[in-house]
């Protein structure tokens, strides 16, 4: 049995030890441990789904996880999702790194969700073509797709045809019954719409040029296209030209194998351009800025225009021939590319969608 006096001085010698560890280790010098370490190894990135979560499942995720040993959470959902998901967690931000289209990227920088990129961490700005650069750096265009012309190469070969060069070539009577319109509901058909009353000398104050010249293109319509209609159209053979995106022509190219190819044409076409946003006070903005600096990068450019049809905006970047001959890529090709403004556009456009539907769609 142990006595007090006993227990006290063990207590004594456990005091007399514990007081040695700890002024050893005040003494001793320390190294500041890096933010990088110190945050946990986990960047969480918001995006699209589908075919692009599967592209950049085997492209950038892994390669990101190999070089910062650190894991990658995908949250995908449509451009409006994520939206979403920035202004309820505004206050305590969830996501790092969010991938999205206009208008909801610039809301969210006027909304002040984003924050400046690192120009330290996010080198590749450097490599970027100005149309891609954001003021303020607060997040950066990483593809831009242009929404013009698809056509079967094998049909129009077939034919003797050469590949369309105009918007105009669209409305030609050989094509009855073969062509694919999207509505004006949805953003390639507005697109379509604007340009041809551009080209017919109207501007956003005076549609009346464009509404005049759509309605003679209904002869040659098998669908104003609503329901995402258009791929299965192509690909039955059914429709052999029509309005579409370039990122969507390469993505059937490359999944399908289909005989398809991307027009520009000579009188420009809308820019449909993906933005890549830091996200303020995300839990991880180390990581967030690398994962921007590699998404930019010319290798991951590169794969993205292969596989997804995205144009590059890196200007180090190099395609293969096939890739090059659909996704915009280059000074003149980005130079031929339309903004309208966004603001004007928004206003209007529900006067000129209850317009389109009693004109174009119900007649």
């Amino acid at each position: 049995m142990r006595t007090w006096d006993e227990s006290a001085s063990c207590t004594r010698r456990w005091l007399g030890w514990f007081a040695l560890t700890a002024l050893a280790l005040m003494l001793a010098p320390t190294t500041p441990v890096p933010a990088a370490v110190q945050a946990k190894k986990e960047v969480v990135v918001a995006a699209w789904g589908s075919s692009y979560e599967e592209v950049f499942r085997k492209t950038i995720i892994p390669e990101f996880e190999k070089r910062f040993g650190a894991k990658v959470v995908y949250v995908p959902g449509f451009t409006s999702q994520t939206m979403a998901k920035l202004v309820a967690q505004k206050d305590a931000p969830q996501i790092d790194v969010a991938l999205f289209n206009d208008p909801a990227f610039t809301q969210a920088r006027k909304q002040s969700l984003l924050a400046p990129l690192d120009k330290e961490r996010v080198k590749n700005l450097e490599d970027m073509y100005d149309f891609a650069r954001i003021p303020g750096d607060v997040g950066v265009g990483f593809y831009v797709s242009a929404e013009g012309i698809y056509y079967n190469t094998e049909i129009f070969k077939q034919k003797g045809w050469v590949a369309p060069t105009s918007w105009l070539d669209l409305f030609d009577p050989k094509h009855q019954g073969h062509l694919t319109v999207h509505s004006i509901t949805n953003g390639i058909g507005l697109n379509f719409f604007l340009m041809v009353n551009k080209i017919m000398g109207g501007d956003l104050n005076n549609v009346e040029p464009g509404f005049a010249k759509v309605k003679t293109v209904k002869p040659n319509v098998i669908v104003f296209d609503k329901f995402a209609e258009t791929p299965k159209l192509i690909q039955q053979r059914e429709s052999w030209i029509g309005t579409w995106g370039s990122d969507r022509v390469g993505n059937l190219k490359a999944t399908t194998g289909f005989p398809i190819a991307f027009s520009l044409p000579k009188e420009g076409a809308a820019a449909q351009i993906g933005f890549a946003g830091l996200v303020k006070g995300g839990p991880n903005p180390v990581l967030g800025n690398e994962f921007i600096n590699m998404l930019i990068s010319a290798e991951m450019a590169s794969q993205f225009a292969k596989f997804l049809g995205f144009g590059p905006f890196n200007k180090k970047v190099q395609l293969d021939a096939e890739t090059a001959s659909i996704v915009v890529h280059g000074k003149d090709q980005l130079d031929r590319l339309v903004v309208f403004d966004a603001d004007t556009v928004n206003t209007k456009r529900p006067i000129w969608t209850e317009r389109w539907n009693k004109e174009i769609e119900s007649q």
